[in-house]
C-alpha cells in the first residue's frame, strides 16, 4: 500500500514520521490520513522527541491559524465577513482537533493537544471580545458577531438550551409558504 505522501508504508519509525509532521505543520491536511495510518515510536530513547515533534507540528499550526484569523479580521470589511473568518478558523480548528484525537497518538500526548487547542480556542476568544468590547462606534456588533460565531462552542452538558424549531412561540424567522 502508498500512503498519500508516496512512501511504502504507514510512517512507524522516527524518521518516517518527520516528513509528514512537517506536511501537516506547513498546513497539509491530507498529511492526516498517513499520519492517522502511523505508529507511534514509542520507545525509551524516541518517545520523548517523537512528542516533541508532534507538538511542534501543533503550535506551528496554532501560530498559522492566529495569523490568518487576525488578517481576515483586519480586513474584514463587514460583520459578515467577520463572522467568515470565525467560521472558517472554526473549520481549521477541526483539523487540528483530528490531528489531536489521532489513534495512533499516546492518550497522555492526546490530552496535552486538546488542552493546547482547548487554551488557544478561549484565549483568543477572550482576547477578540475584549478588543470588540472597546469599539465604541458600532452597538456591541461585533461583540455579537463574536458571541454567535465563537471559537469556542458549547459543549455536550452546556446548560445553553438549543432552541426547538418546532416550538416558534411567535418568535423567529416562519417560512410561509
Amino acid at each position: 500500500m502508498t500512503t498519500q505522501n508516496g512512501s511504502a508504508h504507514p510512517p512507524r519509525a522516527y524518521a518516517e514520521w518527520l516528513p509528514v509532521l512537517d506536511r501537516f505543520a506547513n498546513g497539509d491536511d491530507d498529511a492526516l490520513h498517513d499520519l492517522a495510518l502511523g505508529e507511534a515510536p514509542w520507545t525509551s530513547g524516541v518517545a520523548q522527541r517523537w512528542t516533541s515533534q508532534v507538538v511542534f507540528a501543533l503550535e506551528t499550526r496554532l501560530t498559522a491559524l492566529s495569523d490568518s484569523l487576525q488578517r481576515a479580521l483586519r480586513r474584514a470589511m463587514s460583520h459578515d465577513d467577520q463572522a467568515r473568518a470565525l467560521i472558517a478558523a472554526r473549520r481549521r480548528l477541526a483539523a487540528l482537533n483530528t490531528f489531536a484525537g489521532l489513534d495512533c497518538i499516546p492518550d497522555e500526548v492526546q490530552a496535552r493537544l486538546r488542552a493546547q487547542i482547548e487554551s488557544w480556542q478561549t484565549n483568543t476568544q477572550n482576547a477578540l471580545e475584549k478588543s470588540a468590547r472597546s469599539v465604541r462606534d458600532d452597538d456591541g456588533r461585533m461583540l455579537k458577531v463574536l458571541k454567535e460565531n465563537a471559537l469556542v462552542r458549547a459543549t455536550a452538558g452546556s446548560t445553553t438550551p438549543i432552541p426547538d424549531p418546532s416550538r416558534n412561540g411567535g418568535r423567529g424567522r416562519r417560512i410561509l409558504l
